[in-house]
């Protein structure tokens, strides 16, 4: 939609902007809203690190998204069994798969509904493995933003006074979302979205400074994630972070 004009600014995260930068979209992140990754694999035995994943089947996004998968274990020289999914947790519930990947502020919580309280042991965060890539943030086409610094000025302003308000007004923040769903007929209940606006809060945090700071991908991290995905196929040359970040 971006690529045909339909839409001027886009929620994506640096992987999958950095794959369609690759294939000639001269897209750049102009906020970042995540500090830290919210993917996350649940097992149904514990998990020690990767090698605990050696030569079990592992449920993964059919639509895509699976870079950071792939670069944590072939790092590690793990190989597992992928087994594609459209969405849910209904294929992990079932035990079709050993494990599944997941984002620790939505499926997880589904998981969560379904069985009860999850042993720590048998979840693992990426972020706990050395690859914490931050997600969602704000993106544009270059020519956009050199056309609109202001519009992209203000609706970048808009998203952090909404995260900052949803930050010091939680139960206020989930009245509307509920108003949303309910008129929509959408399957969800006010625990679930609690506890996902909760997780997205933790996420937009600064960890090292431990308050709100939207502050950009941190070069060294999105230095090394080029790297890898230069070296693992799935770009075809290197970006630097000046020609990236907006």
């Amino acid at each position: 939609r971006l690529a045909d004009g339909e839409v001027d600014i886009i929620l994506s995260n640096p992987v999958q902007s950095l794959v369609a930068r690759d294939n000639g979209l001269n897209i750049k992140n102009v906020l970042q809203v995540n500090q830290t990754t919210g993917m996350m694999i649940v097992s149904h035995q514990p998990i020690k690190g990767p090698k605990s994943l050696q030569g079990l089947s592992v449920a993964r996004w059919k639509t895509g998204f699976n870079e950071i998968c792939e670069i944590c274990l072939r790092a590690n020289n793990i190989e597992v069994n992928w087994v594609p999914f459209l969405g849910g947790v209904n294929i992990f519930l079932s035990k079709a798969v050993d494990a599944t990947v997941v984002m620790s502020y939505a499926e997880y919580f589904d998981l969560v509904e379904a069985l009860g309280e999850i042993p720590k042991e048998n979840t693992i965060r990426f972020s706990d493995w050395g690859y914490d890539i931050p997600e969602d943030g704000v993106y544009v086409l270059e020519e956009y933003l050199d056309a609109h610094p202001e519009t992209v000025r203000k609706f970048c302003d808009a998203v952090k006074k909404g995260w900052l308000w949803c930050m010091d007004n939680r139960e206020e923040a989930v009245d509307i979302v509920m108003e949303y769903v309910r008129s929509l007929g959408v399957r969800t209940n006010r625990f679930h979205q609690a506890s996902m606006l909760n997780e997205m809060l933790n996420l937009i945090v600064d960890k090292n400074l431990d308050e709100v700071t939207f502050g950009a991908v941190p070069q060294d991290v999105f230095d090394v994630l080029v790297k890898y995905l230069v070296e693992m196929g799935f770009i075809s040359k290197a970006v630097t972070y000046e020609e990236f970040i907006g």
